[in-house]
């Protein structure tokens, strides 16, 4: 219920902000949960960092004035991009303008061909590909929708309300581990509280690379 209610916040401050009207479904789909997250985000706080697990493609002209500004960029830990950002929830397009994204401890894949190329300085089409080693990557969204106007005395309650809910959800699992450990000795308690241990033979093939 803690987590229905923070979505239903969470969608009441992308309103206000965009001036949308929304119609939820009984289910949210995991790709608008995804997009309620990083417009909240983009919305209250305009600078954070972001999961990234796939992978950017940039695309240059091959020439060598950019080979050397590749070799001084890759020099750098991070790699920053401007991208032309939109979400879509439920179905409705959300534009973002302007994003700078910079992908935190960059991997660029086959870094010296892709040097090679644009060292060919003949204008040709070079495809860059770049990772993130730890997957994250961090957004600073200047232009968002910002929310107009102030909320409600009833909507206002409720968010206030916040920290107390979730300090209250804290204390209850709190109370409850104490419980569930009550009575049993040293031994006892570090034995079902150790981190189990997960062999090989518990993994999961994947069927494709068979």
């Amino acid at each position: 219920m803690l987590k229905v209610r923070q979505t239903m916040y969470r969608l009441m401050v992308i309103e206000r902000a965009t001036g949308r009207r929304f119609e939820v479904p009984s289910f949210i789909a995991g790709e608008d949960m995804e997009a309620i997250s990083f417009l909240y985000h983009a919305i209250t706080e305009r600078s954070f960092g972001w999961p990234f697990e796939e992978v950017l493609t940039v695309s240059y002209k091959a020439s060598k004035d950019l080979a050397l500004r590749l070799e001084q960029a890759n020099r750098s830990p991070d790699f920053t991009y401007p991208l032309s950002h939109r979400k879509w929830l439920f179905g409705i397009e959300i534009p973002l303008d302007e994003v700078m994204m910079t992908i935190i401890d960059k991997y660029i894949e086959d870094f010296e061909q892709v040097l090679e190329e644009l060292k060919k300085d003949d204008g040709h089409t070079v495809a860059v590909k770049v990772r993130s080693r730890i997957g994250l990557a961090h957004y600073r969204v200047a232009n968002a929708p910002r929310p107009i106007g102030v909320w409600s005395n009833d909507l206002q309650l409720l968010i206030n309300m916040e920290q107390q809910l979730d300090a209250a959800l804290v204390e209850r699992y709190n109370n409850l581990a104490a419980t569930s450990l009550a009575g049993l000795s040293g031994d006892e308690k570090a034995e079902i509280t150790a981190r189990p241990e997960i062999g090989g033979a518990f993994l999961i093939e994947d069927p494709s690379t068979e």
